[in-house]
C-alpha cells in the first residue's frame, strides 16, 4: 500500500519519522535512567555522546553513539531502499531526523550537535558501506587526538560532505547533503556564538 502513495506524501511521512526518530536523546535518557546523571550538567551542556564519556562507561558513550547513528540511519534507508525515493525527495527524510536531534521537543528543543545522527543518515544512502566505515575510522582516529570538539565537528564535516559526493552521484542529493552538513555547523556556530558572548 504504502509503495502506491505520493511520493511527496511518502517524503513527508518518512521527514516526520525521522524528526520524531531523531528527537530521541539516548545519551540524556540512558545515563538518567541508569545512574540518575544529567549528562547536561557535564562538558558543553548538551545531551551528546561527547558528554556520556564524561561521566559514564566507555561501552555506555559506545552505545549511546550508535544509537544516534541508527536513528538517522533507519529513516534515509527505508526511505531510499525500500520506498523508492530519490533527488529531493529524500530531503525532508535525511534532514528530518538530524532537526530531531538539534532541536528535541523533549528537551525543550536544546539538542546535541547532530555528527552521530548525521554520520546515520549517510549511511542510509550507502549502497556500500565502506566509504562510511572510513568516514568513523577517521572520527575515531581523531577523537583522543583533538580535545576541542568544536574542531572535531569541523573537521568530521570536512570529511563528511566530500565522501558524499564521491558515493552519490546526483545533484540533488549531494545538495541534500550539503544541507545536513549546514544544520550541524550552524548548530556549531551558534553555541560559539554564545559561548563567546558569555565571555
Amino acid at each position: 500500500m504504502l509503495m502506491h502513495m505520493d511520493k511527496a506524501l511518502l517524503s513527508l511521512i518518512m521527514g516526520l519519522t525521522g524528526y520524531l526518530l531523531g528527537s530521541v536523546m539516548f545519551a540524556y535518557l540512558l545515563p538518567k535512567t541508569m545512574s540518575n546523571v544529567d549528562v547536561r550538567k557535564y562538558g558543553d551542556g548538551n545531551p551528546g555522546a561527547y558528554n556520556v564519556h564524561l561521566c559514564s562507561s566507555k561501552p555506555l558513550v559506545f552505545f549511546c553513539a550508535g544509537l544516534d547513528i541508527l536513528k538517522g540511519f533507519l529513516p534515509v534507508f527505508i526511505a531510499y531502499t525500500f520506498l523508492g525515493l530519490t533527488g529531493w525527495q529524500l530531503f525532508l527524510p535525511m534532514v528530518g531526523p538530524v532537526l530531531g536531534h538539534l532541536f528535541p521537543g523533549m528537551l525543550h528543543f536544546r539538542g546535541g550537535k547532530g555528527i552521530c545522527t548525521a554520520f546515520g543518515v549517510m549511511m542510509g544512502l550507502l549502497p556500500d558501506k565502506l566509504y562510511a566505515l572510513m568516514w568513523a575510522a577517521c572520527i575515531l582516529v581523531l577523537l583522543p587526538i583533538v580535545h576541542d570538539h568544536r574542531r572535531l565537528i569541523l573537521i568530521s564535516i570536512a570529511i563528511f560532505v566530500p565522501l558524499c559526493f564521491l558515493v552519490v552521484q546526483s545533484i540533488e542529493l549531494n545538495m541534500c547533503v550539503v544541507s545536513v552538513a549546514v544544520l550541524v555547523l550552524s548548530r556549531h556556530l551558534k553555541e560559539t556564538k554564545e559561548t563567546a558572548g558569555k565571555t
